[in-house]
């Protein structure tokens, strides 16, 4: 035997043979296994990954709808008191501006008559468009016009405006 001479104390026999040959051959499926569950693992991964990319896509399109949510209301109260002020605006006044931002408003009208504008800022008061109505600024023109600012505050009931 050729193995003999390098190897005097080793005894060889098919049974060892055998052995070691299965031994190699539970190793082999060992490594198969160990190399498909890191394939498994990176899969996992990767899927990992993804989930937390939608979730980020998720979160933002959660913003965005937030915004426009809070944009069509704004909206909403907006038109509806751009609705109401040709029933609540006296005869001899009139709007010349109106501007809006969150929750402030500024109204600016004309009108020929002060008890006009007062009553006008009672029927905003009445219609339960805007709280803390504030006279800002009241000029007199060569005209006569009494050009006044009002300063206000939105209400936030929602549902006044959906049924309307």
């Amino acid at each position: 035997m050729v193995i003999s001479l390098f190897y005097p104390n080793f005894k060889f026999d098919i049974n060892s043979f055998f052995i070691l040959d299965r031994h190699k051959q539970q190793y082999l499926h060992q490594q198969y296994l160990l190399n498909n569950e890191k394939i498994e693992i990176a899969a996992i991964e990767q899927q990992l990954a993804n989930i937390e990319q939608q979730q980020q896509q998720l979160k933002q399109l959660t913003q965005q709808l937030n915004t426009l949510i809070q944009t069509a209301n704004h909206n909403k109260r907006q038109l509806y008191l751009l609705q109401q002020i040709p029933h609540i605006l006296p005869t001899g006044s009139w709007l010349v501006a109106l501007s809006s931002q969150i929750d402030n408003l500024v109204i600016k009208a004309n009108s020929h008559n002060y008890h006009e504008i007062l009553q006008f800022m009672r029927q905003l008061t009445e219609q339960k468009i805007v709280t803390q109505i504030q006279l800002q600024t009241i000029q007199l023109t060569s005209q006569n016009i009494q050009k006044t600012t009002l300063n206000a505050k939105w209400l936030f009931s929602e549902e006044q405006y959906d049924k309307k």
